[in-house]
């Protein structure tokens, strides 16, 4: 690992955990809960006791994607059931989204003062903070967004086919996992599919049928 790679790790890990720690002072009261989220753990409850992805009514969840409700399944399988292990996880999954938030900026940022930098990592930090005060699954989602969006962003100015196509495919994981835990984020993945379409070093239809 180069210097400037350790740089980028320290300094997005220290965006995460005061992130984390921010998140924590602001939710001592509890969690909110709105309808997306209460269908969201109940999903979460049903899953984990093997009765598959329903509502406790036994109505089959369609309206909202599984990943977030295994998220917590997994959680609660650990911690059990309650709303201290809701709350943990929601710190957990806010903590590691800013931290990959902050890998991506510092990775494509160009060198810049050390003091714009800490404003930026700080202002990621608060926002994440800040952003989850109710149970749903954007907490989850913005784990894979900067994937997503920073793998893309590699595959549009690399010159090399392997890479190209490597990057790619690591942007379309990312894209898979977010798309299955939120629906919205389809508005994402054609923004990623234009920044592969961008790349002009390769064929028109290598990058076509990438996307």
């Amino acid at each position: 690992m180069t210097s400037r790679n350790k740089s980028i790790f320290y300094a997005a890990l220290a965006t995460g955990l005061a992130a984390a720690l921010l998140q924590w002072i602001i939710l001592r009261q509890g969690l909110r809960c709105n309808p997306d989220g209460w269908s969201y753990w109940q999903g979460s409850v049903t899953l984990m006791n093997g009765e598959g992805y329903r509502l406790f009514s036994g109505e089959p969840i369609v309206d909202w994607p599984p990943l977030y409700s295994w998220y917590l399944a997994m959680w609660q399988v650990v911690f059990g059931v309650s709303g201290a292990t809701v709350l943990a996880s929601t710190i957990v999954s806010t903590g590691i989204s800013a931290t990959a938030c902050a890998i991506m900026l510092l990775a494509t940022m160009k060198p810049a003062p050390g003091t714009i930098t800490r404003w930026s990592l700080l202002f990621v930090a608060v926002m994440f903070a800040q952003a989850t005060r109710h149970l749903m699954s954007e907490s989850l989602a913005s784990i894979f967004l900067p994937g997503l969006l920073g793998f893309a962003m590699h595959a549009a100015g690399a010159s090399n086919v392997h890479r190209y196509l490597w990057a790619s495919a690591a942007a379309a994981a990312f894209g898979a996992l977010l798309l299955l835990t939120r629906h919205a984020s389809i508005a994402f993945l054609c923004g990623a599919g234009v920044l592969l379409l961008c790349n002009r070093q390769h064929g028109w239809g290598m990058r076509m049928r990438t996307c």
